[in-house]
């Protein structure tokens, strides 16, 4: 945790536990009520930042896989919004796919969990089909409509994810399975395509699809590679 966090729950702790001495000291509820409620508000503050470290390492594991992927196939990083908006877009062969995060937790209830995915998938699929790709501008070949994947960040994608995302049309994966379902949706003809020529668009398609990329305010992914050998 980071240290703000530390000190955060080490203050929220000492005036809990001074609340209750308090309390045993005079007698008097209302400072016990109180120290409870630091306490209570003491584990409700460390859960939100467990939460958010979990979220932060499932974005790092997924920046990481969709790097591997930009050295295949174009990947824009769209600014980051709320959970089931369009992250990232990837062009791989002829497919556009929109991929949003979800951050519902393994230890989480499905019949919580369920109604959050269903809204979060039905917007990715929402902002997905407005995305400006239709028109075949972009890396100057015929795009058809944009597929949405969500990617489940902190929960395992089982059977009952795996047919909730088939109902829905919007498929439901884990980070490292993203990989796999892109060349899927890509095709065995543009999985070859792109062994040889690798993400780089060709001619006039750069200035396309670096349009595009201004157009949506995103950024092109580099390759994993190619970071290193920039840092480098």
């Amino acid at each position: 945790m980071r240290l703000g966090v530390w000190i955060q729950l080490g203050v929220m702790a000492f005036v809990g536990g001074s609340l209750l001495r308090i309390a045993a000291e005079t007698g008097v509820a209302l400072f016990t009520m109180f120290g409870m409620i630091a306490f209570v508000l003491l584990g409700l503050r460390a859960l939100a930042e467990v939460h958010a470290l979990q979220s932060e390492a499932g974005l790092r594991d997924l920046e990481r896989v969709l790097r591997e992927v930009a050295a295949r196939w174009p990947v824009l990083r769209l600014p980051a919004r709320r959970p089931g908006a369009v992250r990232y877009l990837v062009h791989a062969g002829r497919s556009w796919v929109a991929v949003g995060v979800d951050t519902s937790s393994e230890a989480s209830f499905w019949s919580l969990v369920r109604p959050g995915l269903v809204a979060r998938t039905r917007r990715l699929e929402a902002e997905a089909a407005r995305l400006p790709v239709g028109d075949g501008a972009a890396l100057g070949d015929g795009a058809g409509a944009v597929t949405p994947v969500l990617v489940l960040l902190r929960r395992r994608v089982r059977a009952r994810e795996e047919a909730l995302g088939a109902n829905l049309g919007v498929p439901l994966v884990n980070a490292e399975g993203l990989a796999d379902l892109l060349a899927r949706l890509a095709g065995p003809a543009a999985n070859a395509q792109a062994e040889e020529r690798g993400a780089v668009p060709q001619g006039s398609s750069i200035e396309s699809f670096e349009a595009l990329a201004r157009r949506l305010e995103a950024r092109i992914l580099r390759p994993r590679a190619e970071r290193v050998e920039a840092q480098g």
